[in-house]
């Protein structure tokens, strides 16, 4: 007679196994979601800072054309400020969804375009100071240049 010794091999049951797939599904599936969440959250931010950056971007524009110009006109059109300087004209075309600079296209929504001279609202004419405004909602989301004036402008 032939005796067999049975050696029982040391192995995971098929419980086991199971469980722990279910537990690995279920923190999958977590991560996706938080994934999701964080993926949202960024381009909610790249958003912003894109928008952030448009803005001051037009601000630098603005301050360096008003201030560099012998004159600044709004036109009748009311959409179109002309900045005058001594050696060639600057044009802003203020659209609802973009601002043309020249042929540069800065994609901003517009809220509101308001022109000033001398502390006065200004429809049309010379300006000395603009204020452009992108949100209703957020304060922060507006721009407002004004010329440095010189001593013999007052005078006169």
């Amino acid at each position: 007679m032939c005796m067999t010794k049975h050696h029982k091999i040391k192995a995971f049951t098929i419980q086991e196994l199971v469980i722990v797939m279910i537990i690995t599904a279920i923190v999958v599936g977590l991560s996706f979601t938080v994934l999701s969440l964080v993926q949202r959250h960024m381009f909610a931010i790249r958003n912003n800072f894109e928008q952030s950056n448009k803005i001051d971007l037009l601000e630098s524009a603005l301050w360096l054309d008003i201030n560099k110009s012998a004159m600044v006109l709004r036109s009748p059109n009311e959409n179109e400020i002309i900045f005058n300087k001594v050696l060639d004209t600057v044009i802003y075309e203020f659209r609802d969804s973009f601002i043309l600079r020249d042929g540069d296209t800065i994609a901003l929504k517009l809220e509101s375009l308001k022109c000033f001279n001398k502390g006065q609202l200004q429809n049309e004419g010379r300006i000395d100071a603009i204020e452009v405004s992108f949100s209703k909602q957020r304060k922060d989301l507006r721009v407002f240049v004004f010329k440095n004036s010189e001593a013999a402008e007052h005078i006169n």
